[in-house]
């Protein structure tokens, strides 16, 4: 297996071969040292279940109709897989995944599900979240309406519901009888078509479709996923589509080039910015080979020196970070954000990756220049730089390296017990010395960070008595979302609103998120910076400790054994801590972010449904004012219930994660102690060792044991740092 899961692949191999070696060497280790194998190895254990390679990385494909998804699809994956016509075809999420035999398995909706949606459509017709089924039994309708076929016979939609819905949904599958044959891949695509295609009835009643196919590309693991367009006026798709665009590893979001950014492609950017996926975007910038040679064709009709491809792509290039810039410049404006404030946003977006393609010129071989290999090697190292491999990653390296610390500690010491004369009691009463001297120094360690624990302390109660100032202004920037919302729907026609067109805050609670989230970022960044202010301010008594350290150790030299390094290990503490807490500030603030659009319960949507009832029950003269008086109740008891539930929601996320950042902070002591007394405590272990009365034979037999274990160790080591 190549790309870019080989390091993952090396790290869980070598995590694998010291857990088995591990459990190998504990049974022939003395039994008062099986413990320290043992805990080691079911860390290791621990950490190999935690970071279990993932069935497939997932590359999805966004953009709008007619950006060319279908036919980039094609081209990267050097295979004609997915459907390429001149009106928008893609109506179902296709995942492309590697096989040796070539076969598409269709999922469609369950009956229950079917169901459902034909009982919220005799009770409401307008009900968006039924659009899917009631399209599809309006589909003959909207056919004739078009009048492009007038000879054009209906599809008996019965027959497919009949044939196609199963109870619990099923799986149709199927097979492409000559994939290497031009007419069987033909028939075979054909096949699939009816299942994906707008223009046919079935698609409403797919989930997604997965074409299994032998393409280089896939074999690393990676699934492909062409998505239905960002601005299809079938919501239910848009939805879909959103749905697996959580989940995935990498993006590849389409734009045209020469195209301005609809609102769908800006409101998409930042969502992206607002669940941490940024990194794994990249603009792909298709038909570039269109507007390059229109931009010639223009030069040469003024008379003027046409522009080289280079120059082009530069003028293109400018032109999309502007367009992004004005989108993120929009927000900030919204957030009032101050520019300072704003430099965190907008690091994200310059470091975004912009590609330009043509299919054109692949198609023509010249491969270079359609700007599609560039794509490919940028996806691998996007996806090398996942989150959840760069998790998985950070899991099994920190596990390794913490427990070959504690093995080669254990094994060293015992070796020097073991190799060396020395008096057990003395070197015993040694080490109790030792112990009291570090307490003490410990004890005036925790004293000194107490006055910069309680000034974080006080800081965090200082911006705490200023949150609900701030938690008001957001739900202030929260409601304009609603008033838009309102606005539109006091427009629409009594008619339109007596059938239950209206009212729908579809999406509502990611709009808000998406508005709202700057805010909430930068109070999150201030509980941060007080954390840091923290750690700086106790820099010197850590300095200071350090040099105590080193002093005990100078002074207490340990009779016939080598010495303790107990200062080599505080660095490593002090690199470890340091490590966790980041980890620990950015997972709790992204885990925040990314759950922002999950803040409110069912009662919203109990309330939306009696305020329709008492609008649709308004009918008489004056209809449209009493409509309009219940619409704007509405919306008024709406707005308090939002408030209510997104200031109750930050107030209980923020407060924990300041508790947390504190708990971070007064956790400094206890375990620069607990690991120093740990390193103690293997000393002690190893010089009582029963070995005191064996013969010289069985020394030399544990000895030759503890230093190829040590050997082992070493190695493995350093195959990881090269790795990392």
């Amino acid at each position: 297996m190549k790309g870019f899961s080989t390091d993952l692949i090396s790290l869980r191999d070598d995590a694998t071969k010291i857990r088995d070696k591990l459990e190998e060497s504990i049974k022939t280790e003395l039994p008062k040292y099986k413990s320290v194998l043992n805990e080691c190895a079911n860390s290791l254990d621990n950490a190999l279940s935690q970071t279990q390679l993932p069935e497939y990385y997932k590359v999805a494909v966004i953009g709008r109709f007619k950006v060319g998804k279908s036919s980039f699809v094609n081209k990267l994956a050097n295979e004609r897989l997915a459907g390429v016509e001149t009106s928008p075809e893609t109506a179902a999420i296709s995942i492309f995944r590697y096989a040796e035999s070539t076969y598409a398995d269709i999922e469609l909706i369950s009956k229950e599900e079917w169901e459902e949606m034909r009982e919220i459509y005799d009770e409401d017709k307008n009900d968006p979240s039924i659009k899917r089924y009631s399209n599809f039994i309006g589909f003959n309708q909207r056919v004739a309406k078009k009048g492009s076929d007038n000879k054009k016979q209906d599809v008996n939609l019965s027959k497919l519901e009949e044939q196609w819905l199963k109870s619990e949904g099923h799986t149709h599958r199927i097979d492409a009888i000559d994939w290497k044959n031009k007419e069987g891949k033909k028939q075979f695509l054909k096949e699939i078509k009816q299942f994906t295609s707008s223009q046919l009835p079935l698609h409403y009643m797919v989930n997604r479709l997965i074409i299994y196919a032998p393409i280089p590309l896939l074999k690393d693991r990676i699934e492909l996923i062409d998505t239905p367009g960002l601005d299809d006026t079938e919501r239910f798709r848009v939805k879909l589509t959103e749905d697996i665009v959580k989940e995935v590893d990498a993006i590849l979001f389409l734009t045209t080039s020469g195209g301005s950014y609809s609102q769908s492609d800006k409101d998409f950017i930042i969502r992206q910015l607002r669940q941490r996926q940024i990194k794994h975007l990249q603009i792909i910038v298709t038909k570039v080979d269109v507007t390059y040679e229109a931009r010639v064709k223009q030069a040469k009709e003024d008379d003027e020196e046409p522009p080289s491809f280079d120059d082009f792509k530069e003028q293109e290039y400018i032109r999309i970070q502007n367009e992004i810039k004005n989108t993120l410049d929009e927000l900030l404006a919204s957030n009032q954000v101050k520019d300072e404030d704003g430099y965190y946003f907008i690091n994200q977006l310059d470091n975004l990756n912009i590609h330009f393609v043509s299919t054109h010129y692949f198609d023509e071989g010249d491969h270079e220049k359609s700007g599609i290999p560039n794509v490919k090697d940028k996806l691998y190292e996007i996806l090398s730089n996942s989150y959840r491999f760069e998790q998985s990653k950070k899991i099994l390296v920190d596990c390794l390296n913490h427990n070959l610390e504690i093995l080669k500690l254990s094994f060293c010491s015992r070796l020097d017990a073991l190799e060396n004369d020395y008096n057990a009691d003395n070197v015993q009463n040694e080490i109790e010395i030792i112990r009291n001297e570090l307490n003490e120094q410990l004890n005036t360690f925790k004293g000194g960070i107490a006055e910069p624990i309680q000034s974080l302390i006080n800081e965090q109660q200082a911006l705490g008595k200023h949150l609900p100032i701030h938690l008001d202004s957001i739900c202030l920037l929260a409601n304009t979302v609603l008033h838009d919302l309102e606005t539109t729907d006091i427009a629409k026609h009594w008619k339109t609103r007596r059938y239950g067109g209206w009212g729908y805050l579809e999406n509502l609670q990611s709009k808000i998120a998406d508005k709202i989230f700057p805010n909430i970022e930068i109070l999150l960044g201030h509980y941060i910076s007080q954390l840091d202010n923290f750690s700086n301010s106790i820099s010197k008594q850590i300095e200071h400790l350090q040099q105590e350290i080193k002093h005990i150790e100078q002074n207490n030299k340990l009779s016939g054994l080598d010495s303790l390094s107990l200062s080599s290990c505080q660095d490593r503490v002090l690199k470890t801590l340091k490590t966790m807490t980041s980890a620990y500030t950015e997972n709790q603030r992204s885990s925040i972010i990314k759950q922002l659009d999950d803040f409110v319960n069912d009662e919203v949507e109990d309330k939306i449904s009696d305020a329709q009832k008492k609008v649709s029950a308004v009918y008489g003269r004056g209809t449209t004012n009493e409509q309009n008086n219940e619409v704007n109740g509405f919306y008024r008891e709406v707005r308090q219930l939002l408030s209510k539930a997104l200031k109750d929601y930050l107030e209980k996320q923020l407060n924990n994660f300041s508790e947390g950042l504190l708990k971070q902070a007064e956790a400094v002591q206890p375990q620069i102690s607990a690991e120093l007394m740990s390193q103690l405590d293997v000393r002690i272990d190893a010089i009582q060792s029963n070995l005191s009365n064996a013969t010289s034979e069985e020394k030399k037999r544990v000895a030759q044991y503890l230093i190829e274990l040590l050997d082992y160790c070493n190695q493995s080591i350093s195959r990881i740092s090269l790795i990392v």
